[in-house]
């Protein structure tokens, strides 16, 4: 197992046993590390979201669709579902929507 998948291994356990600052600062260091991997801004981006810093959360989500538009049907739900706790419907249902085109 190399160190990355250690981390990455490391993080989700965080993140499983509700220890989210742990998980993002994980998941932080992966991302400084290999800032072009869409999913660790993804799994970063729902771990802002389990504390409810939804405009972080949002952030990380744009660059995971940023980085692999055509593989970023998580990343569309995800932001979704974080725009549909800000009451901001239509664009959670344009989201969906988008995730719905990929997958």
């Amino acid at each position: 197992m190399t160190e990355e998948e250690k981390l990455s291994a490391e993080a989700s356990q965080a993140y499983k046993e509700g220890n989210f600052k742990k998980a993002i600062e994980i998941k932080t260091k992966l991302i400084a590390e290999n800032p072009e991997v869409a999913n660790y801004y993804n799994n970063r981006g729902l771990t802002y979201h389990a504390l409810k810093e939804y405009q972080k959360a949002i952030k990380d989500y744009d660059r995971a669709i940023e980085i692999d538009p055509k593989h970023a049907a998580n990343a569309y739900n995800n932001r979704g579902l974080t725009y549909h706790e800000l009451k901001e419907y239509q664009k959670a249902i344009k989201d969906y929507d988008r995730a719905i085109e990929i997958d």
